[in-house]
Order: C-alpha cells, then structure tokens, then sequence
C-alpha cells in the first residue's frame, strides 16, 4: 500500500470512496488479528500489501504480540504512527486504532505524516488544524478524530469502526456483488506508471 500511495498521491488526491474501501479492508484485517489476542504495533501503509485480487492483506508482524501482554514488553514502532500511549508502557488494541486513523488521515489529506515536531505532537492531540480536510466528508473526519483521540479508553474498537455506516455499505457491496472498488483504483495507478 505505501508504493501505492507513494505513487498515486504524488499526482493526485484519492477520492474518498476509495479512502473508504482502504479503511474498511484494513479494519477486517485488524479485526482478525484482534479477535486472535494479537496486538500488531507497527500498522502502517508499509505493512499493508495489495493482494492479486486487490484485497488489502495486513502483513509484517515482527513487533506483534499477544496477549496477555508480558509486562517488560518494549515496543516501538514507525514514529509517524505510533500512539501517545505506547510512549508511556501503555499497549493495548486501541494503539493500533490510533495508527490506522493516521493511516486514514495521510490518504484523506494527502500528507506524508511528520516523526517528530510541532506538527508530530498535535496530532497526537487529535488537532488537525495543519491538515487540509475541506473536500472530506464530515463523516470521514469524525471517524478520523475518533481513531486518533489521545485517550485511548475514547477511541473505539475495531468493531465500532466496522458497525460504521459508510464501512457497512462498503461490507454489503462486497458481500452482494463481489464489488471491489480497489480494482479499479488499482488499475487506475497502473495506467499512470
């Protein structure tokens, strides 16, 4: 996904739609992995690999770990998308909610995410303000927002993330059509290269 991005978002924004589709593919790929007691703390675009079928597969789970989490566990993993809380010893499945809300946030602003700075620690304190958000939906940004609030017991699970409607309309085109809107933004890319 970070080739993708890298690439595609050099000659233009991505349309929210796909943005969507990204998240929600994402998000099942977190589910799975929550729902197996596994923590994966270095969710970045990076560590999303695009399929042949242009499904989204989470991969690299070098600093993974499980739960119950040990309590001399140190982990730490790309700055950009780290959570305020994996700075304190604190882990938990919402660290890795808060990067993919980081994730989401560098697709629907075009942005490529600061490690340090200014810049870097507002939005660990859910500001947004350095970001142009205007052509975004309301929606995505709420969902953005809540992903990265700086308390962690505030942002929701990946299963809240999944009950979202713009994610349960995604789910059920899917479910009913075998719909993949990634083909086509994927051909797309392929066009421009």
């Amino acid at each position: 996904l970070f080739d993708f991005m890298d690439e595609y978002c050099q000659h233009e924004s991505l349309k929210e739609e796909y943005i969507w589709h990204i998240i929600a593919q994402i998000s099942y790929g977190l589910k799975n992995i929550h729902d197996l007691g596994i923590l994966h703390l270095d969710l970045k675009p990076a560590n999303v690999f695009v399929s042949e079928y242009c499904t989204l597969k989470v991969g690299d789970f070098g600093l993974a770990i499980a739960e119950p989490l040990p309590r001399d566990i140190e982990r730490e993993g790309d700055r950009e998308y780290l959570a305020p809380e994996i700075f304190e010893g604190k882990y938990g499945k919402f660290a890795d909610i808060f990067s993919l809300g980081l994730i989401a946030l560098e697709m629907a602003a075009n942005v490529v995410l600061p490690d340090n700075g200014e810049a870097w620690q507002k939005l660990r304190s859910a500001d947004l303000s350095d970001c142009d958000l205007d052509h975004v939906s309301t929606a995505l940004v709420e969902l953005i927002l809540a992903m990265i609030d700086p308390d962690p017991l505030n942002r929701p699970t990946i299963d809240m993330i999944l009950s979202h409607p713009d994610i349960q309309s995604i789910s059920r085109s899917f479910q009913e059509y075998g719909s993949n809107a990634l083909l086509d933004l994927f051909s797309e890319s392929d066009e421009m290269s």
